[in-house]
């Protein structure tokens, strides 16, 4: 039995946040011991979750008294800055392209890529294009791409609406994530039978003009706000389309659990989706911005329901492959943990 401990700066959920939980929950099933050390300002939803799932939150730490510390998003490296070269470290890189401002802004935090025992990523998008000149000089032992897991959709009976059409978006509310542009896309359409849900944490007010289009149309637009896993199967289980319209992304979760579910998903057409989410194949892709293309491939799956459902079949065989399996996750990390601990701190 190991002693390991996950590094967080937050504890609201979101796709880090919840595959840090489903690592952690591993971890503990395997018989390690595992803590969680967080922010002492941090709050969020998942306290009680990890405290229950036998994870407790911790706020100091003696490296003397760990094994392998795993630093979860960039944002774990001031914590991670002490830990290196005290005891084997380990650090989860979540970011795509937000990430190298928070590199270029966090004192001495790039310089981590070369002091960590590890790095994992979540694409090799992430490793080549992003982070590569952070990386040039380590070898390819000290790298792992470990894509994230989607765990098998849950039938539950679905949310009620009034509404004959359901758009879905999830996703923390902030500018990167573009919930804007949706709402004004679906505003445009000036459709009386369509409902637009957001759901995720608010960490930043849609701006005055966006918030003025909520608020004159109440029966088309929800924005829910964080919600537990029960109320999200039951969104998943009851919408006809998802959107997620970010300027940036490594692997949006809430796309792959759309996709689990057979919802069509509607993206801005990213670089981190090349090779798994194909245009017409098992999604639609428009520019990063255009809200008028947005708004047409969005009427165009509303009015056709053999469309709708061929790229949500075509999604659910996207997500449902061994690539993206919670045992190919957990069977990954396990063997990287086993290897890590086994040689010299």
């Amino acid at each position: 039995m190991a002693r390991l401990i996950l590094i967080t700066h937050e504890l609201t959920i979101n796709g880090a946040m919840s595959m840090l939980f489903r690592l952690g929950e591993h971890l503990v099933a395997q018989g390690h011991s595992v803590a969680v050390l967080a922010e002492r300002r941090a709050q969020g939803s998942l306290r009680s979750r990890f405290e229950s799932a036998g994870l407790p939150i911790i706020y100091e730490i003696d490296p003397k008294a760990i094994d392998l510390a795993i630093g979860n998003t960039l944002y774990a490296a001031p914590v991670m800055r002490q830990l290196v070269g005290q005891t084997r470290t380990l650090w989860w890189v979540h970011e795509g392209e937000i990430g190298i401002k928070a590199l270029v802004n966090g004192s001495g935090w790039h310089l981590l890529f070369r002091r960590c025992t590890h790095i994992v990523f979540q694409t090799a998008f992430q490793r080549d294009d992003i982070y590569r000149s952070f990386l040039y000089d380590l070898t390819s032992e000290r790298i792992s791409i470990i894509a994230n897991c989607v765990r098998p959709a849950v039938r539950v009976p679905p949310v009620p609406r009034d509404k004959s059409r359901r758009i879905l978006c999830v996703g923390t509310v902030y500018p990167r994530k573009r919930q804007a542009d949706l709402i004004r896309a679906v505003a445009s359409l000036g459709r009386d039978d369509l409902e637009c849900v957001l759901v995720g944490p608010l960490v930043r007010a849609l701006e005055p003009p966006i918030q003025a289009i909520v608020r004159s149309r109440p029966d088309v637009f929800r924005v829910l706000g964080e919600i537990d896993d029960h109320a999200l199967h039951a969104l998943y289980c009851g919408s006809d389309i998802f959107s997620l319209p970010s300027s940036s992304e490594s692997q949006a979760m809430s796309v792959y659990e759309a996709g689990s579910y057979g919802l069509p998903p509607v993206l801005s057409d990213l670089r981190c989706y090349q090779g798994i989410w194909q245009h017409g194949h098992n999604c639609l892709l428009h520019p990063v911005g255009d809200v008028p293309v947005l708004a047409g491939m969005l009427n165009v799956l509303l009015r056709d329901a053999d469309l709708r459902r061929r790229l949500g079949q075509a999604a659910a065989a996207t997500v449902g492959s061994h690539e993206f399996r919670d045992a190919t996750f957990t069977g990954r990390f396990t063997a990287l943990i086993d290897r890590l601990l086994a040689a010299a701190p």
